[in-house]
Parts: C-alpha cells; sequence; structure tokens
C-alpha cells in the first residue's frame, strides 16, 4: 500500500488493480472488515487502530468513491446502512404513533433524511424492505417467547 502511495499519490486502490491483484484483493478484503466493523460485529478481522493508521495516508473505503479508469469492472454490491441510521429509522418505526401506519408521509421523509443523511431513494427501499424483515423477526420472537410461556406452565 505505502508503495502504491508513492507511485500514485494516494491510497484509493482499485480492487480490481490490474498491476497487483493482492494488493486490490488485499484492500477489498480491509474494505469488507470496516464495514463490519461499522455494524458493530465483534470478529470483524480489523481493529480502530488500523482503521486510524490506514486513514491518516488516505486510504479511500468506500471502492465507489474511487476513479476506475484502469479496471475493467467494478463490484457494485448493495450496501447496508449504517447502525446509527437504522437505529433512527427502527425507533421511528416502532413508535406508537406509527404502529398502525408504519410508512413515513412526505414531511416525515424529509425529516428522516435530514436526521439520517441519506437520500429519498435509500429511505423509501428502507421502508419497503426492512418493515417486512424486522416485523417477521419481531413476530417470530414474540411467538418463541409465548411457546416457552406456554412451555413453562
Amino acid at each position: 500500500l505505502v508503495s502504491y502511495v508513492k507511485e500514485f499519490g494516494n491510497a484509493r486502490v482499485p480492487q480490481k488493480f490490474a498491476k497487483n491483484p493482492a494488493l486490490g484483493r488485499w484492500v477489498d478484503r480491509q474494505r469488507i472488515n470496516y464495514r463490519r466493523f461499522q455494524y458493530g460485529h465483534t470478529s470483524c478481522g480489523i481493529a480502530a487502530d488500523q482503521i486510524q493508521r490506514l486513514s491518516s495516508i488516505g486510504f479511500e473505503w468506500n471502492e465507489h468513491n474511487i476513479n476506475v479508469a484502469n479496471t475493467a469492472t467494478v463490484n457494485c454490491r448493495a450496501r447496508k446502512l449504517p447502525c446509527e441510521t437504522v437505529s433512527i429509522l427502527k425507533e421511528w418505526l416502532f413508535s406508537p404513533e406509527h404502529f398502525s401506519q408504519p410508512y413515513p408521509n412526505a414531511t416525515e421523509r424529509a425529516l428522516l433524511m435530514k436526521q439520517t443523511g441519506i437520500n429519498e431513494r435509500q429511505l423509501k427501499d428502507w421502508f419497503r424492505n426492512a418493515p417486512r424483515r424486522i416485523w417477521k423477526k419481531k413476530f417470530q420472537e414474540m411467538n418463541h417467547v409465548a411457546g416457552l410461556k406456554m412451555n413453562i406452565n
């Protein structure tokens, strides 16, 4: 990575770096580990001090911010939202006033976008997909707990 910085003047290594594929794979692994770290995974393969050291030399954590002129393809995996953003959205979703109507109106969407920093498409996608998964998981948990209570009595 240091050699790359010396040669190119930055640490914005593309994932598919033709000149050094091993460096590209290593960089991709660091980015994956960083995302896992952001989402609170305890065994994410990267520590805060490593993140700080890589950031200090200008390491680019998001491959979509990289000029990919010398790469044939770019990996376009779906992105998860940061934990803080999801917490804000879940708090809104689980609030009593939104329980019967779990989709925000235009005013609420504007407020949520301001609070979370995500765009309208991301917000709409989250509210289209996440409530089904979240509610399904909640109902499964509730049924499991109810089943345990039933077995205890």
